[in-house]
């Protein structure tokens, strides 16, 4: 599962690629946003019986949650990483403001970027041809 976050307030995309949760389930993960502010997140964050993995880039945090995996939190940070600098890529910046306007496109990233939930092409180069969405400036 996978979802981008403007600060405290609100979930701007929400891609669930299990279907084994639903949207609540990033409830725990923002309740610790508003207690402990979001320079205080770590990386690696357990609430709930869910452990979060995040970045934080833009004013926002990607995250990747676990419900029951047992993946490497460096190897998900990492691919976090990397999807963030691919949406910025395409959408020109990367803020609320501009994946709002281009929530199509960044459905379609995530979409060309993981295959049941598992990180695939990882490249700006790789995903042009594939991505038919163009970004609203």
């Amino acid at each position: 599962k996978q979802w981008y976050q403007r600060r405290v307030r609100e979930v701007i995309v929400f891609k669930n690629m299990r279907q084994e949760h639903d949207r609540s389930v990033t409830d725990p993960f923002v309740e610790k946003i508003k207690e402990n502010g979001p320079q205080k997140i770590p990386p690696v964050l357990i609430a709930g019986g869910c452990t979060y993995v995040s970045v934080y880039r833009g004013g926002m945090f990607f995250v990747v949650i676990l419900a029951k995996e047992n993946l490497s939190p460096l190897y998900i940070i990492e691919s976090l990483k990397k999807i963030s600098e691919i949406i910025k890529d395409f959408c020109g910046t990367l803020n609320a403001k501009s994946i709002r306007a281009n929530l199509f496109l960044v459905y379609e990233l995530l979409e060309e970027n993981l295959d049941f939930g598992v990180f695939q092409t990882l490249s700006t180069s790789d995903l042009r041809p594939l991505v038919l969405c163009r970004r609203n400036i």
